[in-house]
């Protein structure tokens, strides 16, 4: 798994993350564990 966690203001709490699921070959984002498909490519694939 890939993922990247964004935080604002240094406080080290996470915002955001965005992450690439291996079981599911698709990119997610969102906060916590509420993650949800990432539209990408030239047809906004999901």
């Amino acid at each position: 798994m890939v993922e990247w966690m964004y935080t604002r203001g240094g406080n080290g709490v996470p915002d955001a993350r965005i992450l690439w699921s291996e079981v599911e070959q698709i990119w997610k984002a969102g906060l916590e564990n509420s993650l949800s498909p990432l539209a990408y490519g030239d047809k906004y694939e999901i």
